[in-house]
């Protein structure tokens, strides 16, 4: 006799031979055969995609997709399913193509309006290190952080009190002023570089509304 057995869940686990039950064969002079609790001589359908269940009168099935990992917007490292039952709701075989993107009906699909955020700050941040490190002026490249912009305002402002000639510390060694008018001039030409630097990138901002998505996505990546 064919027995079929079941876990403590009732998941169908395996199958395997009765043994005879010597005793009761004796007593009823046929053959007998041990069934322990956790067996039944019903055989279970097998079902592509399902694990059998019995509860206690038949098998059912019930879907089965462990050691499957899926994503979803809770977990969008993945987790592995380690017990039978549906998938949870709203979940991806998929995982997510990039933080940018949110779990619709199964679907990963980018969000425009994080995309766009994130463009924004990346255009920013390139504006940023333009000014920084963008600024040449006869040559000589400046290092224009907000405490050097805010030092050459200070010492343009009181060019005429300067002793000439003038030194300044640039990254290509040093540029010689000779004059309050070169210094004027150099002032006027980093603020001219500043203020196109940030216009350009207002300019850039402005265009993003419409872009489409999956060029927002080469601007946020760098693709």
């Amino acid at each position: 006799m064919k027995l079929y057995y079941f876990d403590k869940n009732g998941y169908y686990s395996g199958s395997g031979d009765a043994a005879t039950d010597p005793e009761l064969s004796r007593v009823e002079k046929r053959e007998c055969y041990l069934i322990p609790p956790d067996a039944v001589t019903v055989r279970p359908r097998r079902k592509v995609g399902h694990v059998a269940r019995w509860n206690g009168r038949e098998w059912l099935q019930e879907e089965d997709h462990r050691g499957k990992t899926v994503y979803s917007e809770e977990h969008r490292e993945g987790i592995v399913i380690d017990a039978p039952g549906p998938l949870p709701a709203d979940c991806s075989a998929e995982p997510p193509p990039s933080d940018c993107h949110r779990l619709t009906n199964g679907r990963w699909t980018s969000d425009r309006a994080e995309l766009l955020r994130r463009a924004s700050g990346r255009i920013d941040a390139e504006t940023d290190a333009k000014i920084l490190s963008g600024f040449v002026y006869r040559d000589h490249r400046f290092w224009l952080s907000l405490e050097n912009q805010c030092n050459l305002k200070a010492e343009c402002d009181l060019r005429h009190a300067l002793i000439y000639p003038v030194k300044i510390k640039t990254q290509d060694g040093y540029l010689t002023i000779d004059c309050p008018a070169d210094y004027l001039a150099l002032y006027a030409a980093a603020v001219k570089f500043i203020r196109g630097v940030i216009e350009d990138g207002w300019a850039r901002k402005d265009s993003l509304a419409g872009v489409k998505k999956i060029t927002l996505e080469k601007i946020v990546y760098g693709q």
